[in-house]
């Protein structure tokens, strides 16, 4: 990536924030986090989906043609 934002101007989204952009199911992308198949953040117990890396790593998700985010890595 040539530009990174800086951490503190880019956003984090709740699951079902992401599950709403992308037509996900809610638990899906829970699970995807808890297996480190998308990328995402964990301060205690708040669990959070960096929206541009999460962009990014879903677009060479579809990419690859992989549906059942088993094979997927980020």
């Amino acid at each position: 990536r040539l530009h990174r934002k800086w951490e503190s101007e880019m956003r984090y989204l709740k699951a079902k924030e992401i599950a709403e952009k992308y037509g996900l199911g809610r638990t899906t992308v829970y699970q995807w986090g808890q297996r480190g198949i998308c990328p995402r953040i964990k301060i205690r117990e708040v669990v959070r989906f960096p929206e541009e890396d999460f962009d990014q790593w879903f677009r060479k998700y579809l990419s690859k043609g992989e549906k059942d985010g088993q094979t997927a890595s980020g």
